[in-house]
């Protein structure tokens, strides 16, 4: 490593010293090396959601632009009576804020879907899917 006495060493992020590396910036921000992770484990996510679901809904679109629009939620599923939209974030917990941000977040996104998807005798719901970084 090519660093002076007293210099702290680069990271592996592309803008960011080692000094600026807190737990937050590791687990959900820093988008090096480590991008494919964080994908996986959302996908890992998305897949539980799914499997659970299939059972009693329909997959309508999993990570498909909904058509008409820019937004591509991870899944759409219905019933005979319900439609929810499902969008997976992974949020830092350093306070429940965070969790609370996050879910208002994708409510502001994906609101515009409840008209759009309505169908006669099916409620639209949007359901953000927020786990924690750290598990929770």
């Amino acid at each position: 490593m090519d660093t002076k006495p007293g210099s702290l060493p680069k990271s592996n992020s592309a803008d960011s010293d080692i000094k600026k590396e807190t737990l937050p910036h590791v687990l959900n921000h820093c988008f090096g090396s480590k991008t494919r992770g964080y994908q996986l484990r959302h996908n890992c996510l998305v897949d539980r959601i799914k499997k659970a679901a299939e059972r009693d809904f329909t997959i309508v679109y999993e990570n498909q632009r909904i058509p008409g629009t820019d937004l591509r939620p991870d899944l759409v599923i219905e019933n005979a009576t319900k439609i929810f939209v499902i969008d997976v974030t992974v949020a830092y917990e350093h306070r429940r804020e965070a969790f609370d941000k996050a879910r208002q977040r994708k409510h502001d996104t994906y609101n515009c879907l409840i008209e759009l998807m309505k169908k006669p005798g099916k409620t639209v719901e949007i359901v953000p899917f927020v786990m924690g970084s750290c598990g929770s």
